[in-house]
Parts: structure tokens; C-alpha cells; sequence
């Protein structure tokens, strides 16, 4: 859609990035779902631009989530002023993107075929839904990935469970359609790296894309040292955030004022490291296995622990082998993505993802009421726990409730229906 001259297409380009990022971490409406953000396209003089979104749902959904938008673009044309270096920033007007609506349409006309027919859907392999598992290589970003994702399967409705850097491998969490959804749930998975830190050395994204300086005069800590550093770092610990990460400050992202040049001090925030076990120092590497809670920057513990040694480092390699219940070791690699048949049959059931949830049985009458949002009760005895778990109805998984006891006994209360129907694995 955007086309024009050579500043407006990269206004265009600036515009589609910085708007999406506020869609996605800053507005809150649920009513929004998962809208993408297609194209932008300004006004020649660059007054105005028309952001187009793809959203998945009915056609009411869509409706729904445009009102929102439309009603927010003031604030999203704020945020996104505070983000850019342009002089005037157009004021934005959302349109759903029917692109891809309009595209099947034709496909169908000119197959002889109208819009609404039963035969038109005969041929068609079923949308892809759950859970698909990349080795990512160096290189690509997460959105990259997610991008690959989408073309291979053939479905806009694609996400991550946990971003990795791009300089960064191996596990990458996809979700695919309603189990999209399942994020809050699984962002926060607990996760295990293979670090390198690299000691005498800093950077300034503390990472190896970064502008690198030597240490001067560095001693090289003894083994001992290296222990009792790396022990201190284990358990509830404070951790400075990267200077360059998507995180705000004073309305701009941390990494965008530092590459500005100011200074950038991100308050401490607590994360979990349940263990750091020493795989391999020979100085100046040190090579480390770390389990950890979500939420925890890998960068900033290779940086800190350099400062802890008084040599300075930074985060020269990392891998990320486990996520959750998922490991590297299942996961597909990057060449396997070019192939959109192997792809579709290494997509894992949505339920995989929140497996460590106890699983809730319904029959038939049970599915159908929490489908419709109501709450059941004079549940089986046998329940034991308050609590989020797994329904799974006759067809397989349904989603997700919540168990709370009452005083006239146990109730079930739906809390994300992902499958009306279940998920049918």
C-alpha cells in the first residue's frame, strides 16, 4: 500500500514499526486481540496516515478492536512522537487491512466458485493452530521468525513466547492461532541458557553488537574467584536492566535514548537464577549454564558478573536450550522452514504449552456452558486445589478456568476459551 517518494516510504516504514510497538506493549483493551499492523500510508504532505490492521476474529471482533483503535490514535500518535525524530508526526486514522479478505474472494471467483459456497472450502487443509518450536540461528530477530512462521503456515495469527536477541540461538516458542492467547500463561516460563561471557571486555549493549573497549591492566580472577562471583548470583536477586532494551523512559524505549547518546539508568527490578553452574574458564571466556525465572537479561548478568570479577564483560554468546516444558533438542531447524508441510506437522496441541496446569474433564452439557461463559458447580468430589486448570472437553482442549471453592461447594469458572468446538487433537 505505501508507495511515493523515497522519504515518505521511510517515514512510512518508521511510522508501521514504532505504531505497532505501542499497540503491542502499550494498550491494554482486550478488545484489541492480536491486530497486526500491515502498512502505513501517509498523505503526500504528510499530514495525515492511514494505518492499516489485519485482525483475526468475526467481523464484529474486527469492528470492535477498529472502535478501540480509532478511539486510542490520539494516544498512539503521542507515543509514537515521543519515539521518532520527526518534526510532525500525521495524525493517524485506522482502517482494517482487507487485503487478504479481498485476495480469497478473487481466488474464488476465478476458481467458478461463489463466495459462500460449501464446495469452496472442500479442498482447504484446516488452519493451523498450537505450538511450533524453531531453532533459531544468529541472525534473525524474533520478529523475523515469526514472520517465516506466518508465510509457512499460511495464518497472520502468529507469536512468541519470549524474545531472543539476534545474536542469540536456539529456542524460540511460536504460537499459532487461538493459542496465541496462551502467552500471559507462558512468557514467564522458567528458562535455561548456554552463556559465554567474555571477561576484560565491555560493550555497550553488553553484547557483541555493541561498541566494544578493553579492560586496561586486568588481572585474570582464579577459579575461586569465579565461584564465589557466580554463587552470589543465584537465587531472588536485583539486576539492572540493559541500557538498550525495549524498556521506557520518560516515554521513549531505554535502547532509542541510547543510541541518542544520553545516559540511560533503568531502575533494578528483582528476577530468580536458580542456578549458574560453571561449564568451561579458560580467561578470558567463561562458559555458564543458567536456570532462570522470566524475565531475567542474560546481557546484564554477563555484564554484571564482570564487574563483580573487576575486569568488566559482556554477553559474547548465548543459547537458550529450555523454555518451559520445551527443549532445544524437539525444536525444527531454520532450513526445515522453507518446507510448509514439514512445518504444519511439527505444530505441537495448544495444551503442550500450559502442561503444568491439572487437567479438567467436561462432558458435552459442561463444554457448551463454559463456552457460553457460565460458571458450573457441583463439581466431582475429588477436586482438591484452587486454582487455574486445563478443560478439556469431548473433542479435545477447550481452554482455560479457574477452580475456587465456595461455601455451598467447588465452582469452575471459564477464564480463556482458545476452542469452542475443542481443539480436536
Amino acid at each position: 500500500m505505501a508507495h511515493g517518494y523515497p522519504r515518505k516510504r521511510r517515514v512510512d516504514e518508521l511510522l508501521k514499526q514504532e505504531i505497532a510497538a505501542v499497540l503491542s506493549t502499550e494498550l491494554k483493551d482486550p478488545r484489541i486481540g492480536f491486530a497486526t499492523v500491515m502498512a502505513v500510508e501517509s498523505a503526500p504532505d504528510l499530514r495525515t496516515a492511514r494505518v492499516y490492521v489485519s485482525v483475526l476474529g468475526s467481523e464484529e471482533e474486527k469492528q470492535a478492536t477498529l472502535e478501540v483503535l480509532c478511539g486510542a490514535a490520539g494516544f498512539v500518535r503521542a507515543r509514537v512522537g515521543n519515539a521518532v525524530t520527526l518534526k510532525y508526526v500525521p495524525e493517524l486514522r485506522f482502517e482494517l487491512d482487507r487485503t487478504l479478505e479481498e485476495a480469497a474472494r478473487i481466488e474464488t471467483i476465478l476458481g467458478g466458485l461463489h463466495p459462500g459456497d460449501p464446495a469452496t472450502d472442500l479442498g482447504d487443509p484446516p488452519e493451523p493452530v498450537g505450538i511450533l518450536l524453531i531453532d533459531k540461528p544468529a541472525g534473525p530477530t524474533s520478529h523475523d521468525a515469526v514472520q517465516v512462521v506466518r508465510r509457512a503456515t499460511g495464518t497472520r495469527r502468529v507469536g512468541h513466547f519470549g524474545t531472543l536477541d539476534p545474536f542469540a540461538t536456539g529456542l524460540l516458542v511460536c504460537a499459532i492461532g487461538p493459542a496465541t492467547r496462551l502467552a500471559p500463561f507462558c512468557s514467564g516460563h522458567d528458562k535455561t541458557y548456554e552463556l559465554t561471557v567474555q571477561l576484560g571486555w565491555r560493550s555497550t549493549t553488553d553484547d557483541p553488537e555493541g561498541e566494544l573497549s578493553e579492560t586496561e591492566s586486568v588481572v585474570a580472577p582464579t577459579r575461586e574467584m569465579i565461584d564465589e562471583v557466580c554463587g552470589a548470583w543465584t537465587g531472588r536477586v536485583a539486576q539492572a536492566p540493559p541500557a538498550y532494551s525495549a524498556k521506557h523512559v520518560g516515554g521513549k524505549r531505554a535502547y532509542q535514548r541510547a543510541r541518542a547518546g544520553e545516559t540511560v539508568t533503568l531502575p533494578d527490578v528483582e528476577v530468580t537464577i536458580h542456578s549458574l553452574k560453571i561449564e568451561r574458564y579458560v580467561f578470558p571466556e567463561l562458559e555458564l549454564t543458567v536456570e532462570c525465572g522470566g524475565g531475567t537479561y542474560m546481557r546484564a548478568l554477563a555484564r554484571d558478573i564482570g564487574e563483580a570479577l573487576g575486569t568488566g564483560g559482556y554477553c559474547a554468546a548465548l543459547r537458550r536450550t529450555r523454555s518451559g516444558p520445551f527443549t532445544v533438542e524437539t525444536a525444527i531447524g531454520w532450513d526445515v522452514m522453507g518446507e510448509p508441510d514439514l512445518v504444519r506437522e511439527a505444530i505441537r496441541p495448544s495444551a503442550t504449552a500450559v502442561a503444568e496446569l491439572p487437567i479438567m474433564e467436561l462432558s458435552e452439557s459442561q463444554q457448551s456452558a463454559v463456552v457460553h461463559g457460565q460458571t458450573i458447580g457441583e463439581l466431582d468430589a475429588s477436586v482438591e486445589e484452587e486454582g487455574w486448570v486445563q478443560l478439556h472437553g469431548p473433542r479435545g482442549f477447550v481452554g482455560l478456568g479457574e477452580l475456587h471453592r465456595e461455601p455451598h461447594g467447588w465452582q469452575l469458572s471459564p477464564r480463556r476459551i482458545l476452542y469452542a468446538d475443542g481443539e480436536g487433537r
